[in-house]
């Protein structure tokens, strides 16, 4: 299995475990420095995503909470 579809298999086992995950803890927890990138290989897939953005604390912008709407091909 190469790194991208590692990367997307690691997403969809924390959304699963956790409920939704940010860019923030991608990076942080799962080494994922291309979050979006990777949302979208798992859409070429068939995975449709809840994309609700948040003001998290003081962050000027909002923070996207990826959640899963409906599963496609595991990778």
């Amino acid at each position: 299995m190469n790194d991208t579809a590692t990367q997307c298999k690691r997403i969809i086992d924390y959304i699963r475990a956790n409920g939704h995950i940010t860019s923030l803890v991608a990076y942080e927890e799962l080494k994922v420095t291309q979050l979006c990138a990777r949302i979208i290989d798992l859409e070429s897939r068939g995975f449709v995503f809840n994309k609700p953005r948040f003001k998290v604390g003081s962050c000027k912008n909002p923070v996207a909470h990826y959640s899963i709407a409906r599963s496609g091909i595991e990778p």
